[in-house]
């Protein structure tokens, strides 16, 4: 709502936002499972595999 990205509605001092407005920003929000590997990229490296400058 703040941001833009999802429809409300002030009624005084309530907000309304519709259900339909709701599970398509869940939908278009949603990643597929992996898609965030590149985040971690050494997360499979065993410790004494890492290159540490001791």
């Amino acid at each position: 709502m703040v941001r833009g990205e999802l429809a409300a509605y002030r009624f005084g001092r309530v907000i309304r936002i519709k259900q339909s407005d709701v599970d398509a920003f869940i939908e278009g929000a949603r990643i597929e499972p992996g898609s965030l590997e590149h985040l971690y990229p050494d997360s499979g490296a065993k410790p004494e595999e890492a290159d540490l400058d001791v």
